[in-house]
């Protein structure tokens, strides 16, 4: 196995964790009215560019050749890694929730509950699909649709990077072009949707898992200067989800980028290249934060970060149809609740279900 695959990027496993939460701090201020501060002022729900971004990175720096006969292998493993805990929590909603509350808009869900089931969801511009059910796991779709090209985009990664690249961004274009030629609002969902408008930022992630192939090896800088240069990549990151919003918006009157390209420009355009040089701060593990990082009990929290991001909003939506009834605690200590409720139950729910799965599914093709 190669050294890049021994390497164990534990700060990376962590800052998952930490773009989860901010995920359930985005869909949890409105209902508990907690978080307001932190969500006018910062773009959380970049944290699914941060996503896209570091899964491209992880994949590549997991996977940097892939042979035709490793592919079935690589597959089954995506497969076990995303839908086991995405059929558990789509089979939740037919416990917690009533048919029109599964389906928002719609009452004949056997349509939208295929596209879940096959993962295709988030290919339809209809929000009765991609937001059907469990409404995050739309972005499990979009992961479904890189893991499927990951065997293309790595061949030869190292001097393809750039046409594949622009291949993406072509995608990007594609499909802002037809959303502001037809006008339609609606439509523009598909830049924040559609998989091929996504793939830019998964492909960012790989050439920057590229990128800190060629230095890692290097020698580094101190613990006081890598240190430095981490914070200073916190504070880039940080000031870019806070301006983002006002810079997208100030391009969209140049005709070529419109209101659709305006929405791609502030939820992935223009937070993703940021985004991949802070993993590859990150992951060059040369500074304190890093170090800090890779603490064991934040790797837990990083573990169960899949099961936190599909799970708390199964909770948001229960807790809001049950307000009536839950008003009698005060909002602080009902969120406080949530919390503890959702790190509990995303625990169980990766140490019984996902780790299980996961392990039985592999052994359909061993090694």
């Amino acid at each position: 196995m190669p050294e890049a695959q021994r390497q164990n990027l534990a700060a990376l496993t962590t800052l998952r964790f930490a773009a989860a939460s901010m995920i359930v701090v985005y869909h949890t201020y409105l209902p508990f009215g907690i978080g307001h501060w932190l969500a006018d002022r910062i773009m959380l729900v970049q944290a699914v560019s941060f996503f896209f971004v570091l899964s491209g990175f992880i994949l590549t720096h997991v996977h940097s050749t892939l042979r035709a006969g490793e592919r079935s292998r690589f597959f089954l493993a995506r497969f076990a890694r995303l839908w086991p805990l995405h059929l558990a929590t789509f089979l939740a909603t037919f416990a917690l929730f009533s048919p029109g509350e599964r389906t928002p808009g719609r009452s004949d869900a056997w349509a939208p509950a295929l596209a879940n089931l096959t993962l295709l969801q988030a290919w339809s511009p209809r929000r009765d699909y991609y937001f059907s059910y469990n409404g995050p796991s739309w972005s499990i779709s979009v992961e479904a649709t890189f893991y499927l090209l990951f065997p293309f985009l790595i061949r030869d990664l190292p001097r393809t990077w750039w046409w594949k690249l622009a291949l993406a961004f072509g995608c990007l274009v594609a499909i802002v072009a037809y959303c502001n030629h037809h006008g339609a609002p609606d439509l523009n969902v598909m830049v924040y949707i559609h998989p091929l408008a996504r793939l830019f930022e998964f492909v960012v992630g790989m050439t920057m898992a590229l990128a800190w192939q060629r230095i890692h090896r290097r020698v580094g800088p101190s613990v006081a200067a890598g240190t430095v240069i981490e914070l200073i990549a916190i504070a880039v990151v940080a000031w870019v989800m806070v301006h983002s919003l006002a810079w997208a918006q100030s391009a969209r009157r140049w005709s070529f980028v419109g209101d659709a390209g305006a929405l791609w420009l502030v939820h992935g355009g223009l937070p993703c290249l940021f985004f991949g040089a802070f993993i590859v701060v990150m992951a060059l593990g040369r500074g304190l934060v890093s170090l800090a990082l890779a603490a064991r009990p934040l790797v837990v929290l990083g573990d169960i970060s899949y099961a936190v991001y599909l799970v708390h909003h199964l909770l948001v939506r229960y807790y809001e149809l049950h307000r009536t009834a839950l008003a009698v605690v005060p909002p602080r200590v009902a969120y406080a609740i949530f919390w503890a409720v959702l790190l509990v139950a995303a625990h169980v729910t990766w140490t019984a279900l996902e780790k299980p799965s996961r392990r039985l599914l592999m052994t359909l093709a061993p090694e």
